[in-house]
């Protein structure tokens, strides 16, 4: 994980934990998870890079692997964690496992995006917002491959989502620009 210096915050008397901001209104990123809230990148990371590694149907399996995920974690996990976080936190981590895996990052975030509209329905969240934190989560993995990689997943997703592509490249502008 990409470590970010934050100056101390000062608390208030009987603040407990790190405190958290509204990630509804900032963006997300790996040193801004709440002591209380659970860490969903590195179960999404392990589950696709341990059992997935030799599926046939690699870019569906991750894509229903973030499904397996999302939903139960939206459904048992609210009003303690923000479905932003949730989103960004398995995106990354079943990207990072794409990318260590040298399994075709295109495909998978394509999947991951289609099946996107699905869980908002059932997680009753706006389709657009979660695509847009599912993208972030790509984002900041793609971010800091190589340009050609992440071009070709920007077209992609512009082909297949049109409009989304100019989000995920702005994504990646930012996170780029954290490092």
């Amino acid at each position: 994980m990409l470590a970010v210096h934050r100056p101390p915050v000062k608390r208030q008397a009987g603040q407990r934990g790190r405190p958290g901001p509204n990630l509804y209104n900032h963006e997300v990123s790996e040193d801004t998870l709440p002591e209380a809230q659970f860490d969903f990148e590195p179960l999404a990371r392990e589950i696709v890079f341990n059992r997935l590694a030799d599926d046939p149907d690699f870019a569906g399996s991750a894509a229903k692997t973030a499904r397996d995920i999302i939903l139960p974690a939206l459904k048992a996990s609210l009003p303690s964690q923000e479905p932003r976080i949730t989103a960004f936190q398995v995106c990354r981590g079943i990207l990072a496992a794409v990318l260590a895996l040298d399994k075709p990052a295109r495909e998978t975030c394509l999947a991951v995006l289609e099946v996107t509209a699905g869980i908002a329905e059932e997680g009753g969240l706006e389709p657009a917002d979660l695509m847009t934190w599912a993208m972030e989560g790509m984002a900041s993995v793609l971010s800091l491959q190589d340009q050609h990689t992440e071009d070709l997943v920007h077209l992609a997703i512009e082909k297949r989502f049109f409009g989304a592509g100019d989000v995920f490249a702005e994504l990646c502008r930012k996170h780029r620009a954290r490092v």
